[in-house]
């Protein structure tokens, strides 16, 4: 992705704040996914002046989605905490009001 890459994604508010991105308009798992999500959340930075981030880990979350590769599931989903003071997003963790936006 370019510097100048449009991304097309939903920002939801409320307990459920965050981002949410169809996987196949975001670069692959790794270090340009984790960059790119960093930029468009303003971090590292407290305030996340610079971004969509409310300034606080509760508010800086982002949920991918995709159709899911199992024959019983209709989606995969995955959470990532992006970090407001350190260049970090942790695709490992999750969020329960995040995933309530799924059911």
């Amino acid at each position: 992705m370019t510097e100048q890459s449009l991304v097309p994604l939903v920002l939801m508010r409320g307990t459920s704040k965050g981002l949410y991105f169809h996987d196949a308009h975001l670069p692959a798992p790794g270090p340009e996914r984790d960059r790119l999500l960093l930029r468009l959340m303003g971090s590292p930075d407290v305030l996340q002046i610079d971004g969509l981030g409310g300034s606080r880990p509760i508010t800086s979350k982002v949920a991918i989605v995709a159709p899911s590769a199992h024959a019983d599931t209709d989606i995969d989903y995955t959470f990532a905490q992006v970090d407001i003071e350190h260049p970090s997003a942790l695709a490992s963790a999750t969020s329960r009001p995040v995933t309530s936006v799924f059911q």
